[in-house]
């Protein structure tokens, strides 16, 4: 029984044996860990920093492009905002003009139909050349031509104005 016993102790001496000698190939030890640790630091400290010193550059230089469009269009837009300004104080100056203007081509037009219906009626007289009333009802076709292309015009302009600024980058939310 003494042997039996000798032999599972110096069997179970050599699995310990065996075990440590596999464990020093496959398990670090403190030393080996430190060691490790310190040369990947070594290694890639200087990388880590690089890469975090150009993130930094990065974000510097986004922000400082999104500030200085904000600015642009800050300054697109005052001057903008100016001109519409300026055109429409100058339509609000004429624009009694305008509405005199163009009630009187009304009652002008209103009195060239008045006519025509009395030539329907005749049907037949010949108008007196020298009839004041005849001349009184020329219709300044250019005139009222004018007016609708200026109103166009300015109708055109703010639309376009409104497009461009609904097509501004807008960094508001940034």
């Amino acid at each position: 029984m003494i042997e039996l016993h000798r032999k599972i102790e110096s069997l179970c001496q050599q699995l310990s044996f065996k075990i440590e000698k596999k464990n020093e190939g496959l398990i670090l030890n403190h030393e080996h860990f430190s060691l490790y640790e310190a040369t990947l630091n070594e290694k890639y400290n200087p990388v880590f920093q690089q890469m975090r010193q150009i993130i930094n550059d990065k974000r510097e230089e986004y922000t400082t492009f999104l500030n200085r469009q904000l600015q642009q269009n800050d300054e697109r837009i005052k001057n903008e905002q100016q001109a519409l300004e300026k055109l429409s104080l100058s339509l609000q100056s004429i624009q009694d003009c305008f509405k005199t203007e163009l009630e009187h081509e009304l009652m002008t037009i209103k009195v060239k139909e008045e006519l025509q219906k009395r030539e329907n009626e005749e049907e037949g007289a010949a108008p007196q050349e020298g009839d004041e009333a005849v001349n009184a009802a020329r219709v300044d076709t250019y005139k009222i031509n004018a007016f609708f292309t200026m109103l166009d015009d300015f109708e055109n302009i703010l639309k376009k104005n409104f497009c461009l600024f609904a097509n501004y980058e807008d960094f508001s939310f940034a």
